[in-house]
């Protein structure tokens, strides 16, 4: 899994250098380690009747599980990658049971032609952020 989140973490930072998407960052300092990083990787469909209104409900939400330490998105068009970050499995778990959260996964193949959802579990975390890098948040 490690292998699987350092390599799309990898592909994330040189598609961002390479093509112009719309970029969201929302991110609290991360740990250096031991984090979960709850990956999701999407196409919409035409269908996104409540999508939107879903997506920022869903949003602010998840900023109310203690143990959420925010989120990336990017998207090209009708693809994106979401990666939201939590201290723990427990964190998530509470996420998932989230009826929220279970009302808009029961809209996923209205809204999305296909999709792919990973946890993975961060065992060493690097970066570099060069000044001109703003990170936005609320």
């Amino acid at each position: 899994m490690l292998w699987l989140f350092t390599k799309l973490a990898l592909v994330n930072v040189l598609i961002l250098k390479v093509f112009n998407f719309n970029i969201m960052t929302l991110i609290k300092p991360l740990p250096q380690k031991d984090y979960y990083a709850a990956i999701f990787i999407s196409e919409r469909s035409e269908n996104l009747e409540g999508y939107h209104e879903m997506d920022i409900l869903t949003i602010q939400l998840a900023e109310e599980i203690p143990g959420y330490l925010g989120y990336e998105s990017v998207k090209d068009g009708n693809k994106g990658i979401f990666i939201s970050y939590w201290e723990s499995m427990d964190s998530i778990n509470q996420w998932k049971n989230n009826l929220i959260h279970q009302q808009a996964k029961s809209k996923a193949k209205q809204w999305y032609k296909s999709y792919i959802s990973q946890i993975c579990k961060v065992e060493l975390t690097s970066s570099y952020v060069p000044s001109s890098h703003v990170l936005r948040g609320n």
